[in-house]
């Protein structure tokens, strides 16, 4: 495993907030933005998130936050340890990892969302 991760964003409000920063800090992980108006620096985010939008968001309507977090974590599942990608020689990135004798069985994943708690998502998420 690497050992640090970094996360690349764009400088949308969501991830200038300051609850983001401390998430990271928590978690180890630094956080680097891109160039205002390049979404070329960030590719492979933009091309998950595109996946995303054209597979769930735009077929299926959600009733509570419950729903959703259960959907996106069924498609993160499913993205991870089932779906094929052409990055990583046509197989399931799990599969392609343990191709490489690194096995992410090892990791607590059965909360592959990681959003604290939903039932307490505050309104003012930026402060």
């Amino acid at each position: 495993m690497p050992k640090s991760f970094y996360v690349c964003n764009d400088n949308g409000s969501q991830f200038i907030a300051k609850k983001v920063p401390l998430y990271f800090q928590e978690k180890g992980v630094t956080q680097e933005f891109c160039k205002p108006a390049t979404p070329e620096q960030n590719a492979h985010i933009e091309s998950y998130h595109s996946i995303q939008e054209r597979v769930i968001c735009q077929e299926y309507e959600f009733e509570d936050l419950k729903d959703i977090r259960d959907t996106l974590n069924r498609f993160i599942d499913f993205y991870n340890f089932r779906r094929i990608h052409s990055g990583v020689n046509y197989q399931a990135p799990f599969k392609f990892l343990l191709s490489l004798d690194i096995d992410m069985s090892q990791f607590d994943l059965d909360r592959v969302f990681d959003a604290a708690s939903l039932e307490t998502l505050e309104i003012d998420a930026y402060t």
